[in-house]
């Protein structure tokens, strides 16, 4: 008896250390995405575009939606043409970070700038590259009525419409709801054997074929959050496999009156298969 109790004290003791430093990994990995984004917004205030790029890769894309149209600007082309702000004006604004998620070495951080007269939702893609956390893809909303600085409330059910497509992809192996899904322009990030990837969407929609994964009958798959603000919005979806788990963070903007995926940023963890 005495026996049994000390192995389940011992058995409990290595689960809340096993616990305690998966939560202290989480919070430290956390912090470490926290120094770009405070960099980003910091120097964005300030209008030192030199400073604002030691925050972001050189590859990626501000994406955001001018007179109802998808338009996409370059990182180096976005950091070109800055000028330092007023001091008046780097003193009415105000910043904060509303929320960080990581998984593995992909995260996302909603970020918000409230300039006089104009109020700006971010949703950064970051990715850790070399051991550092980077800025890959950034999608923008924006308000510019001060006097109504409420977002426009968006369509939950209409944003699941692309996910689901993006599901149903996978599940029937049919490239039409890959179509249906993403945006003509886009890439798909990750990173494989230490080193940043990308794929373009076309490519990518390009491996279904039409035909089913053989052991389709074990594989799950579900969404597991969205965040919206006006129209642009971030999706989670869990591709839970037999010997692979995909973690898919999906930037979703609505343009033409129909919301699309405009970035995938995903992170693969294999798994240990009993013999």
């Amino acid at each position: 008896m005495k026996k049994s109790a000390f192995l389940s004290i011992t058995f409990l003791g290595l689960l809340m250390l096993c616990f305690g430093y998966e939560a202290f990994a989480r919070s430290s990995e956390i912090e470490a995405v926290t120094v770009p984004l405070e960099t980003y917004l910091k120097n964005h205030i300030k209008g030192d575009s030199k400073e604002l790029g030691k925050a972001m890769h050189t590859v990626g894309k501000l994406i955001y939606v001018r007179d109802g149209n998808y338009t996409a600007v370059d990182f180096p082309r976005y950091l070109t043409g800055w000028k330092l702000r007023n001091v008046n004006v780097v003193t009415q604004t105000r910043s904060y970070i509303d929320s960080i998620e990581v998984t593995g070495d992909v995260a996302i951080g909603k970020l918000g700038l409230a300039y006089p007269g104009r109020r700006f939702t971010d949703y950064m893609t970051l990715m850790k590259i070399d051991g550092e956390w980077k800025i890959t893809n950034k999608i923008a909303y924006s308000v510019t009525d001060p006097k109504n600085s409420v977002a426009e409330r968006a369509d939950l059910n209409a944003i699941r419409v692309p996910l689901e497509n993006y599901m149903t992809g996978h599940k029937t192996g049919r490239a039409e709801y890959m179509k249906k899904a993403f945006h003509t322009e886009g890439k798909l990030m990750s990173m494989r054997s230490g080193k940043f990837t990308t794929l373009d969407f076309d490519k990518f929609i390009g491996y279904f074929k039409g035909t089913p994964a053989k052991d389709e009958a074990l594989r799950k798959r579900w969404i597991e959050r969205i965040d919206a603000t006006g129209n642009v919005a971030i999706g989670k979806i869990i591709l839970d496999y037999p010997n692979v788990k995909f973690t898919d963070y999906m930037s979703l903007m609505k343009f033409n009156g129909e919301w699309k995926i405009v970035n995938k940023a995903f992170y693969m963890e294999r798994k240990q298969i009993a013999k």
